[in-house]
């Protein structure tokens, strides 16, 4: 017997606080950085789906 299978989206979507805060800093880095480029330690966002 298949049962019903409803997908409820947020309405508010969108990056992390962390994430958010990552890509805050790495501009702010560019910003204030007179050596180009700047580099990080690994990815921004970890998630691959993101």
């Amino acid at each position: 017997m298949a049962r019903e299978c409803r997908i409820l989206r947020a309405e508010i979507m969108g990056y992390c606080m962390g994430v958010r805060r990552a890509v805050e800093a790495t501009e702010q880095a560019l910003l204030d950085s007179p050596v180009r480029p700047v580099y990080t330690y690994g990815p921004l966002i970890h998630n691959p789906q993101a």
